[in-house]
C-alpha cells in the first residue's frame, strides 16, 4: 500500500485531515500510530475556517494553539538533538 492509500484508509476510519497524512508518515519520523495521531490533531478540521466563536469553541481554539505551540517546542528540540527530518522520496 503507498501512502497516499494509507492516507485515505485512515482518513475513512474517522481521523482528520492533517492526521490521515502524517499518519500514512508515522515510520518515516519515527512514530507509532497513535503518536503521530496525537500530535496532528490540532492542525485539522477546519484550521483556517472563519467560524463564528461562541465562549465554548474559543476555549477550544485556545487549547490548540496551546498544544500548537508545545509542538513547534519539541520540533524545534528534536531538530536540534537529530537534525531536520526530510521526508523525501515516500
Amino acid at each position: 500500500m503507498n501512502r497516499a492509500d494509507r492516507a485515505e484508509e485512515l482518513f475513512r476510519k474517522g481521523y482528520n485531515c492533517s492526521q490521515s497524512v502524517f499518519g500514512a508518515f508515522n515510520d518515516v519520523v519515527g512514530l507509532d500510530l497513535d503518536e503521530a495521531m496525537k500530535i496532528a490533531s490540532p492542525f485539522g478540521a477546519g484550521w483556517w475556517q472563519d467560524i463564528k466563536m461562541d465562549t465554548q469553541i474559543r476555549q477550544v481554539w485556545k487549547k490548540k494553539r496551546e498544544c500548537i505551540n508545545l509542538f513547534k517546542i519539541c520540533a524545534m528540540n528534536l531538530k536540534k538533538r537529530r537534525g531536520p527530518i526530510f521526508v523525501e522520496n515516500y
